[in-house]
């Protein structure tokens, strides 16, 4: 078995991405500015056998599109109004992106699980060392990020927040595996892991 974890980005933006474990060393690989992103995804995920992805985007649509009987809400899912995460519906080329690759994935074998870093920054309070504010603030996030990442090495200077959202996606999946993750939601509508 082998994991992942991916920031998902826009198709062509070059914001893509991968974070994989190989001899015990954390490895990073992005898409490039105007390659298909997609396409990378399924060639990179492939070609490191990984079983399991755990990925930031949304992997279900809002209850209503599928069943109006059991939700009026067209907008929004459980998990996303318990994480305030963005609406499936914003963001609607992407999470159909997202869904295709799962669909995609899953006949080949593997496993994809919708993450949200954000939360996990919030869960432990990275907003106070700067999360997000400025490529400055990096190399404190991710002195904080070293105590989830043992025993895995990581060698590589981040250099945008892009890889540090993939690098928490691939930690979220270690703590899935730990029995330690925390979640929202439901298997009926969704859930986000964090």
């Amino acid at each position: 078995m082998r994991y992942a974890g991916v920031d998902y980005g826009n198709k062509i933006s070059g914001t893509t991405v991968l974070v994989y474990v190989l001899n015990n060393q954390i490895l990073f690989s992005q898409c490039e500015k105007k390659k298909d992103a997609d396409v990378f995804l399924m060639t990179e995920l492939v070609r490191l056998n990984c079983t399991h992805i755990f990925i930031d985007a949304p992997l279900s649509l809002p209850g209503a599109l599928n069943n109006p009987a059991t939700t009026d809400d067209y907008f929004f899912r459980p998990c996303d109004r318990e994480l305030k995460a963005m609406s499936p519906m914003f963001i609607g080329g992407l999470t159909a992106r997202a869904i295709q690759l799962r669909h995609r994935l899953e006949k080949w074998g593997a496993a994809l699980y919708e993450v949200h870093p954000s939360s996990f920054a919030r869960h432990n309070n990275f907003a106070a060392i700067g999360y997000k504010e400025t490529v400055k603030n990096i190399p404190a996030v991710m002195n904080a990020l070293v105590p989830f990442l043992a025993p895995f090495e990581l060698k590589d200077n981040l250099t945008n927040w892009h890889q540090v959202d993939a690098l928490m996606c691939f930690i979220i999946g270690k703590k899935y595996f730990n029995n330690s993750v925390s979640s929202a939601g439901s298997i009926e509508q969704g859930i986000i892991y964090f």
